[in-house]
């Protein structure tokens, strides 16, 4: 008999098939899991995302987006891929963590004012996301 719950969250973040995305203090970073609106190609670990007000559903940021797609709300923890046609999927989102910045897909400066983040370069001169 199923539970009615239909996701697992994972804490798992050190597999060579994972992009890893998140820079440093993983036990800092916030993770929830997201309901994903679909997507032909899936979508990719890094990738910043945005909540459609009408559908409910987390998507890709856009910056000129509509309807609250142009709102970043976290950024893509897990590759979301093989979605079901025309269905939803679900992701794991980081609402608050250290991020590398160069991994990150769609950032822009509307979406770093969104997020309440700060870029900061490291003693290794790589740029590091904290929000």
């Amino acid at each position: 008999m199923g539970s009615g719950i239909d996701f697992v969250t994972s804490g798992q973040i050190f597999r060579k098939d994972n992009r890893m995305v998140i820079a440093m203090n993983r036990h800092q970073a916030s993770i929830m899991g997201v309901r994903m609106a679909y997507e032909a190609n899936g979508y990719i670990a890094g990738q910043v995302l945005a909540r459609n007000s009408v559908s409910g559903l987390h998507c890709k940021y856009a910056t000129a987006g509509s309807s609250g797609t142009d709102a970043a709300v976290g950024v893509l923890f897990n590759d979301v891929s093989d979605m079901p046609a025309s269905g939803t999927d679900l992701g794991q989102m980081i609402v608050k963590g250290q991020l590398f910045e160069d991994l990150l897909i769609d950032l822009d400066s509307a979406a770093k004012v969104d997020l309440g983040a700060r870029s900061v370069i490291n003693g290794s001169g790589v740029t590091i996301l904290m929000f």
